[in-house]
């Protein structure tokens, strides 16, 4: 039904995608959010860093660490990680995680969604209440790093 109003297909798009950033094979989408609205909610560079470390753990070739946030909090780039932030509009930022084989979820509704729609990823989420029983928003193969 959602793909009545959303076209997960559109070639331009991705094209524009390519074309800017070239091919998302083996790479990390990792979603911060500063949660000014929310205190509380966004995640510390040690959630980051564990769920970084425990997909290369697992045998995930990691070549580059794709950023999806409002933010320009990018304190991963003192650890040598190849850095590239997605300072693009909405939709780019959807279809760009869409592409990533790994994500690391943020606190974030829209980082949710474009998790739903990439069924192909590893999904890395911490604690939060999106994920209590009373919401219970995750699927089954996502991964609590927080029980790693």
């Amino acid at each position: 039904m959602v793909n009545n109003y959303i076209n997960l297909n559109n070639t331009e798009i991705y094209s524009y995608i390519f074309d800017k950033y070239g091919l998302i094979n083996n790479d990390v989408c990792v979603c911060i959010r500063n949660a000014y609205d929310h205190p509380g909610r966004s995640f510390n560079k040690e959630y980051y860093m564990k769920s970084i470390n425990y997909l290369q753990s697992i045998g995930r070739k990691i070549d580059n660490i794709y950023i999806l946030s409002d933010t320009n909090d990018l304190w991963l780039e003192e650890d040598g990680y190849n850095l590239v932030q997605i300072k693009e509009c909405d939709i780019i930022q959807f279809y760009f995680g869409l592409l990533c084989n790994n994500m690391i979820l943020s606190c974030s509704t829209f980082h949710l969604w474009i998790a739903y729609f990439n069924p192909k990823a590893c999904i890395i989420h911490g604690k939060t209440d999106l994920f209590t029983p009373e919401y219970n928003l995750k699927l089954d193969t996502w991964i609590d790093i927080n029980k790693i």
